[in-house]
């Protein structure tokens, strides 16, 4: 159920990025601005019904002061910001155009999910690797076993496979991270590249061809800075 929702939410998302994107930008700018605004009103209001209203006073005036410097950097950065809304609309045209590039983050996760699964075993044996002792005494010259069991390991060799696996589980990690963003950015250049026009007609998204080029021509760099940020984190 909960995936579903999930599901549901990301379309309705993705709808209101394609319609909606550059107006729900604005919206969010001065909803901002009129916040700042009001709850300048609202505090100062307040304070006017208590004895002492310093405090009420200064943060009203702190709110209208915060609200000017806002504005003020809004009007002088006006066109980097609607060149962001910009950047943001066309994110949506290429969300509301390629809808199936959702399934790559999913492919990753159930990817992930097995070499999870691989590496639990793998740890599970590296841990229990070792020669099994059973507790034993003698008795009027017999040899009694008992029932419990322990395991007894070659320490460094064992710490050695451990640290190796452990690595290997941050490597693996960051490359199929950074495998999904490979060919999620592969699809955006080839939609943005591809030919559309303002008459509806859309950009068409080369999803496979992500996948080629990282099996094909990037699997060693991609590999390479993901071990690069194993080692740094």
């Amino acid at each position: 159920m909960g995936v579903a929702f999930t599901i549901i939410y990301t379309l309705v998302y993705i709808v209101l990025m394609d319609k909606c994107a550059l107006c729900l930008s604005w919206f969010s700018v001065l909803v901002v601005e009129a916040a700042l605004i009001g709850f300048g009103v609202a505090i100062y209001i307040m304070g006017q019904d208590m004895e002492d209203s310093t405090w009420a006073t200064f943060f009203a005036v702190t709110c209208w002061v915060t609200a000017g410097c806002y504005g003020i950097c809004l009007i002088c950065n006006l066109k980097a910001l609607k060149m962001s809304f910009a950047v943001i609309e066309t994110a949506g045209d290429y969300f509301s155009q390629t809808k199936r590039i959702l399934t790559v983050p999913v492919l990753f996760f159930f990817l992930s999910m097995i070499f999870f699964s691989f590496w639990t075993f793998s740890i599970s044996s590296v841990g229990t690797n070792g020669e099994v002792m059973v507790d034993s005494y003698t008795s009027r010259g017999v040899t009694y076993y008992t029932q419990q069991r322990y395991i007894v390991s070659d320490g460094s060799t064992n710490s050695w496979l451990l640290a190796f696996l452990f690595f290997g589980l941050i490597w693996v990690s960051f490359f199929l991270i950074a495998a999904n963003d490979f060919v999620i950015i592969v699809s955006t250049i080839t939609w943005y590249f591809s030919l559309k026009t303002d008459h509806g007609e859309e950009g068409k998204s080369d999803v496979w061809k992500g996948f080629k080029w990282l099996i094909k021509f990037n699997f060693g760099t991609v590999a390479a800075g993901s071990a690069i940020l194993s080692v740094v984190w």
